[in-house]
């Protein structure tokens, strides 16, 4: 997958804008230690409230910390919760220029109580909400329609989210299509009950009971409804949220295709669909591939669901789950030493010991294949320093190697006992070791510890690593393989 850090860089500063329901997120804390004496209903020392964006107020602070710029459209009352509201989108230097505020609007508020005893852990006990709001009055239809017609042709994408129809509406979608068809303009969008608006979108991003809905109650495999819904919109990418399965992407191109979720604890699963429609959301203005747009969105999702309630997403906090997942999972294996610096730290944090390799690997064979499990059993983590192109020219000639260099670390990153390699042109690896600082560094072949390098032996000894040298196995050679090769068709 591209690097966090050079996706940020592409969508910082592109405009999107956002049309859908609000709430507002209460949380109230308390301490519970008697019931009353009248009824059987507990008696709740309230501590402390907090508030939070829900809907598309979640789904904009989300965008706006990955760094694009944000317009929301929708609609608040101008009461305590729609106040709140408004509060907090400002400290996230969201535009609220597309908000109506209604007087006579009641802001969709949804408060859960928590409370927690001497005898027992915290809990939820209570929740409540107010009624759903009721949908868009034609005056403000042609509000938001002044509104968008000044502000899309400025804009990069816009993106529906429709929790409780009180905004999103089919002919509000057909309205801002035909305005936005006249630029080349992104369409994403999500709705609990009513995918169906979503013609012709880029992308759509149900989950399967939405995909279910919106296909008449039809239950399929996951493969299939994607499939039908896809045809049935005639979008571009379905990305199909399967909850803790990941997503199912559905597109022309690979037809249907999986990116497994990431590993977390789950806190809760507030916000991890908004979370999804972020990641896909930046995915598509970085010019990702779908599985990599998927895979982005997995991660968002992920770092949602592992803490309670509707709470940011950071730049850094993606990057380093990025890399924590890529340690956990053993994916992109081919890193540079920025990543691995990063992955070797978290490794160490979780006490696991580091071993070192290094060499040329061309023409993999099962003298390498031997070595390299021997090395890995050494330690926990096995990182493989390899020889760019013109470093085994210097050391082998002209004629060699025989396979590029990122086709010989494709090749090292399928085996099993390699987690990570690292491309480096120096005639020695000194620096990279330096800069790493392996537990264990292991030579193999012929060497004794005279002959190995001896600035990388004072290097590793100077901080206490561990020397290996584990010999080679008689008659496996990458020279011998090519002799052999030679030998039979020049008969």
């Amino acid at each position: 997958m591209e690097r966090s850090e050079e996706l940020f860089e592409k969508i910082t500063g592109r405009t999107t804008i956002l049309i859908g329901d609000v709430f507002l997120n209460e949380t109230i804390q308390g301490d519970m230690e008697r019931w009353t004496n009248e009824n059987p209903i507990p008696v709740v020392q309230m501590l402390h409230n907090n508030y939070l964006p829900g809907a598309a107020a979640y789904a904009a602070v989300l965008l706006r910390q990955l760094g694009l710029q944000v317009k929301l459209v929708t609609v608040t009352g101008d009461d305590f919760a729609g106040r709140q509201l408004l509060q907090i989108l400002a400290d996230h230097a969201i535009d609220t220029s597309g908000v109506i505020v209604d007087a006579e609007y009641i802001t969709s508020q949804r408060s859960t109580i928590n409370v927690a005893g001497i005898r027992y852990a915290e809990r939820e006990i209570m929740r409540l909400q107010t009624p759903e709001p009721l949908p868009l009055s034609e005056e403000k239809f042609e509000k938001i329609m002044d509104y968008l017609e000044e502000n899309i042709p400025d804009t990069d994408a816009i993106i529906f989210i429709d929790k409780d129809e009180s905004v999103v509406s089919r002919k509000l979608v057909e309205a801002v299509q035909k305005t936005a068809q006249k630029y080349s303009i992104k369409l994403i969008g999500d709705s609990e009950k009513n995918c169906v608006f979503f013609n012709n979108f880029t992308a759509v991003t149900p989950n399967v009971h939405e995909a279910q809905a919106a296909l008449n109650g039809r239950k399929d495999h996951s493969s299939k409804l994607g499939k039908q819904l896809r045809s049935l919109l005639k979008c571009d990418t379905v990305f199909m949220t399967l909850g803790g399965e990941g997503i199912s992407v559905i597109n022309e191109a690979r037809d249907v295709c999986h990116v497994a979720a990431k590993p977390r604890l789950v806190g809760d699963t507030d916000g991890a669909g908004e979370a999804v429609v972020a990641g896909v959301t930046a995915g598509l203005l970085a010019g990702l591939p779908p599985e990599q747009t998927a895979d982005l969105a997995n991660t968002m999702a992920a770092l949602a669901v592992s803490r309670k309630g509707f709470t940011c997403i950071t730049r850094k906090e993606i990057i380093e789950a990025q890399l924590r997942y890529a340690l956990e999972m053993n994916v992109e294996k081919h890193v540079t030493i920025e990543q691995l610096q990063s992955l070797v730290a978290r490794a160490r944090l979780d006490g696991k010991k580091i071993v070192w390799t290094n060499g040329c690997y061309d023409i993999l064979h099962a003298g390498h294949v031997i070595y390299l499990e021997k090395a890995k059993a050494l330690g926990d983590v096995l990182v493989v320093g390899l020889n760019s192109d013109a470093s085994v020219r210097k050391n082998k000639g002209p004629l060699r190697p025989v396979v590029e260099e990122n086709q010989r670390a494709r090749v090292l990153s399928a085996l099993s006992c390699v987690d990570y390699v690292i491309i480096f042109d120096d005639e020695s690896p000194l620096a990279m070791i330096d800069a790493l600082r392996p537990d264990v560094y292991v030579k193999g072949g012929d060497y004794n510890i005279e002959t190995i390098n001896q600035g990388e032996r004072r290097l590793v000894e100077s901080y206490g690593g561990e020397i290996a040298l584990l010999p080679g196995v008689e008659g496996m050679s990458t020279s011998e393989v090519i002799r052999r090769i030679l030998e039979a068709y020049s008969k």
